[in-house]
């Protein structure tokens, strides 16, 4: 129970500080790049989740973007094609 107790501990710490204060204290010999071990793998696994859910993230804001671009251009195709009926209908 101690070493979960100790991990969310970790964790905690790690969420506080941030991931790019994480990422720049595992630099070498950044004040995170040394200690136990124990503490050194569970900021490597945090790390790597962290990098997943950014992952996530970004390939998330990559598919809406991809939306609206298409959204955007049935728009222009839509309002360009009305123009064209408005002035064939005259």
């Amino acid at each position: 129970m101690a070493d979960a107790e100790y991990e969310a501990q970790v964790r905690r710490e790690l969420k506080d500080a941030g991931e790019d204060a994480v990422r720049e204290g595992m630099k070498p010999h950044g004040p995170l790049a040394t200690g136990r071990e124990p503490r050194l793998r569970i900021i490597r696994a945090w790390l790597r989740e962290e990098e997943q859910k950014r992952a996530q993230r970004m390939k998330t804001a990559d598919w809406y973007m991809r939306a609206t671009f298409w959204v955007a251009g049935a728009a222009l195709v839509a309002g360009i094609a009305s123009i064209i009926a408005t002035i064939l209908h005259k």
